[in-house]
C-alpha cells in the first residue's frame, strides 16, 4: 500500500489530504474519507487503509483550520441563501 499527501483546490478552497492506493493496481472506485468531529486523526488514516485492504482506493479527506472556518462559512451562506429563496416563493405565490 502506498501512501502520498496530495494538495489540491476546489471551489477556491486549497485543501490537502491522504491519498491511499495499491501500487500497480488495476483501475479500482474511489471513496473519500472525512475526518470525524475531533478531526484528522489516525482514526480517519486507518479507516482509508482499511479501505484499501478492500479494494479501493481512499483519499482521507481535506483537513486544515482553514478548510474547515470556509466549508462552515459556505453552508451559512447557503442555508441563508435558501431560506431568501424560499420567503421570495411565498411571496410570489
Amino acid at each position: 500500500m502506498k501512501r502520498e499527501t496530495l494538495a489540491y483546490s476546489a471551489d477556491r478552497l486549497r485543501m490537502k489530504g491522504e491519498l491511499f492506493f495499491e501500487v500497480g493496481a488495476a483501475p479500482r472506485p474511489g471513496i473519500l474519507v472525512f475526518p470525524v468531529a475531533q478531526g484528522f486523526n489516525k482514526h480517519t488514516l486507518s479507516r482509508a487503509e482499511r479501505l484499501v485492504s478492500l479494494g479501493y482506493v481512499a483519499l482521507a479527506g481535506t483537513h486544515g483550520c482553514r478548510y474547515r472556518h470556509c466549508l462552515q462559512r459556505r453552508l451559512q451562506n447557503d442555508h441563508a441563501s435558501r431560506l431568501s429563496r424560499a420567503a421570495s416563493m411565498k411571496e410570489v405565490s
